[in-house]
């Protein structure tokens, strides 16, 4: 299906005509709230929902876009886009939306942008019109099931503890957990099979409109928790390796997957200063001059918080004291393809805790190699 629209190759906007783009995203997104607003009242183009989640949604997207701009990254922008298709139509939207407000953003941007920059990124709104049908006709053909890479007892304890995260069962699900985990070898099972599984699985629903938000976060809530639980009495590992610092991106408030990899890494005997959600760059570049660690791992996870990894990575590279600094990234942000990782500049895309702690141990092997 992909064959049908493929995605535009090279830099089509330039880094100007995307800070031009970024600068007026406050007059453009009136702009289309308003037209929007008037074409849905004549055709109720977002179903029974409230226009504050439309007007929400137009905010998102201009920030995605942004991003999309400033990276040239258009394989991302496809993958993104089955993603907000599938979301926005399990919650009501009609597809007639996604062309009208295409349509909505092209006329705006003409209207508010020099000619110069409305003609490199109107290139991409006409390809993003001309792909909506292809990308709606895959939709309708995915089946959204998760594959497991682990035994059907774990999928049996997975299922069972997701139940009671959906549930809000957060006693239930932390007396389940205690009586699965007796170890360190269990508990990184229990958080690479169950925890993470789960999660996906609580994403997927959300996706398809099956929970709320209320629900999401309750169900985020009860991990984090049984996870400080578990860390406190189960995370007591001699630090035989090197010195970590895990945080999830500036902007981004989503933790579970920092953690996830945070706790992880001590287990495989790292020293790890866990800095959480939404630190700014700033006091990040600070903390790793003073701590000196021998790489920072960053969970993305979501696609408009890209380009300002890309700007806290420049950051780091321009600096003559961090320029050989180790740099890893993750998150669900880039489930959605790697190919942001030469334009980000990382030294790896790790897209799994194995993955991450995999190349965490190489990166250790190789600064300690011993030299003949």
């Amino acid at each position: 299906m992909n064959k049908l629209y493929p995605s535009p190759k090279g830099d089509i906007v330039s880094y100007a005509s995307a800070k031009e783009y970024e600068k007026n995203i406050p007059v453009m997104v009136e702009s289309v709230n308003s037209i929007m607003t008037n074409l849905n009242s004549i055709e109720n183009l977002i179903g029974g929902n409230p226009l504050s989640v439309m007007h929400e949604n137009h905010i998102h997207h201009a920030k995605f876009m942004t991003n999309i701009f400033k990276l040239n990254d258009y394989e991302l922008l496809r993958n993104t886009l089955k993603w907000v298709l599938s979301s926005y139509r399990s919650r009501g939207f009609k597809s007639k939306y996604f062309h009208k407000e295409i349509e909505t953003w092209i006329k705006v941007i003409n209207e508010n942008l020099d000619s110069n920059t409305s003609s490199e990124i109107i290139k991409i709104y006409e390809w993003l019109k001309s792909t909506l049908d292809h990308v709606e006709e895959e939709i309708s053909d995915k089946t959204n099931e998760i594959e497991y890479p682990f035994d059907s007892d774990w999928e049996k304890n997975k299922n069972k503890f997701f139940n009671l995260l959906i549930n809000g069962n957060s006693s239930e699900a932390l007396s389940f957990s205690k009586s699965i985990v007796h170890d360190k070898e269990s508990l990184e099972d229990f958080y690479t099979k169950i925890i993470t599984y789960s999660m996906y699985e609580v994403g997927l629903l959300w996706e398809k409109g099956l929970i709320s938000v209320a629900q999401e976060h309750l169900a985020t809530s009860i991990v984090m928790r049984i996870m400080s639980f578990l860390y406190m009495n189960f995370i007591l590992v001699e630090n035989i390796k090197g010195k970590a610092i895990v945080t999830a991106s500036s902007n981004e408030y989503h933790e579970v997957g920092a953690r996830i990899i945070s706790d992880i890494l001590e287990l495989d005997g790292w020293n790890v200063i866990y800095l959480g959600a939404n630190v700014p760059n700033e006091e990040l570049i600070k903390i790793i001059h003073e701590e000196k660690p021998d790489f920072i791992s960053i969970s993305v996870a979501m696609a408009f918080n890209m380009s300002g990894v890309k700007d806290l990575i420049s950051q780091i590279r321009s600096d003559s004291n961090l320029d050989n600094m180790k740099i890893l990234l993750g998150g669900y942000a880039f489930t959605f393809g790697r190919e942001a990782q030469n334009k980000i500049e990382a030294d790896k895309i790790a897209l799994s805790s194995c993955e991450t702690v995999e190349t965490a141990r190489l990166w250790w092997d190789d600064k300690n190699e011993v030299k003949f």
